[in-house]
C-alpha cells in the first residue's frame, strides 16, 4: 500500500510517491523532507511532476533540474491530469515529455493518468510503466481495492498490465502496486544489483512557443 507523507498511514506503507514540482514554476517545499524521511525509513520511493500543459520538454527540464538527486534512487513519474493542465486532451505533450526526460536520464518515467483518459497517453506505452486512477466506489474509501480493477469497464490497452493502481482517496490517495521490490529498482532506472541505464546525450531544447 502506498501512503501520503507524513501522516497517519506512512507506517503501514511499502512506497511512497511524493509530489516534486509542477509546470515551471513550484517546487513542493516539502518533497526533500519527505523524501529523505522514506529513505531513513528504508522505504521504496517515487516522485512526480504535475504538468500544466505548457511546454513539454521544458517542464521535463524543470522536474529534472529540481530532482536530480533523486535519480536513480526513486521513480520519477509524471501526473496527467484535467486540473490546471492547459493541455488536457493533447495526446502528444506526454511524448513530449518523456522523451525529454528520457534524453536527460535515460530513464523513461512512470504516468499517472485517470482510466478514462489513456488514450492521451497510449503512444508512451511502449516505454511508460502505468499508474492508472480507476475508483471503484467512493463509499468504503480504503476498502475499495477489493473490489479488483474493473477492465471490462476501463481497458488499460495499449499498456498490457498495471505498475500501480490508484483506487481510492478516502482520507487519502490510495494506491496498490501490481511489482516486488526488484521491479521496482528496475523502473527507477539501476539500482541495486541492476545496472544503471546509460544516459542519451542530451539534444538543444527548443525555444517555448510563447516565452509570455
Amino acid at each position: 500500500a502506498w501512503a501520503a507523507p507524513m501522516n497517519e498511514f506512512w507506517p503501514q506503507a511499502e512506497a511512497v510517491i511524493i509530489k516534486a514540482t509542477e509546470g515551471t514554476g513550484y517546487v513542493n517545499p516539502f518533497c526533500d523532507s519527505d523524501f529523505q524521511r522514506a529513505k531513513k525509513d528504508g522505504k521504496l520511493r517515487g516522485f512526480y511532476h504535475y504538468a500544466s500543459g505548457g511546454n513539454p520538454r521544458a517542464e521535463a527540464e524543470y522536474f529534472y533540474n529540481h530532482t536530480k538527486g533523486y535519480v536513480r534512487d526513486g521513480i520519477p513519474a509524471l501526473d496527467w491530469e484535467a486540473g490546471s493542465n492547459a493541455a488536457w486532451g493533447n495526446t502528444s505533450w506526454c511524448r513530449q515529455f518523456v522523451d525529454r526526460y528520457h534524453e536527460l536520464t535515460g530513464i523513461w518515467p512512470m504516468i499517472y493518468i485517470q482510466a478514462s483518459a489513456i488514450s492521451q497517453a497510449a503512444n508512451c506505452a511502449k516505454d511508460c510503466a502505468l499508474w492508472v486512477a480507476y475508483y471503484p466506489t467512493n463509499e468504503y474509501g480504503w476498502t475499495n481495492e477489493k473490489y479488483g480493477y474493473d477492465s471490462a469497464r476501463y481497458p488499460i490497452s495499449p499498456w498490457k498490465a498495471i505498475t500501480v493502481w490508484q483506487f481510492g482517496s478516502n482520507p487519502i490517495d490510495c494506491n496498490v502496486g501490481y511489482l516486488d521490490k526488484a521491479a521496482w529498482l528496475k523502473i527507477q532506472g539501476g539500482s541495486g544489483t541492476s545496472a544503471p541505464a546509460k544516459p542519451a546525450k542530451p539534444k538543444p531544447a527548443p525555444k517555448p512557443a510563447n516565452p509570455s
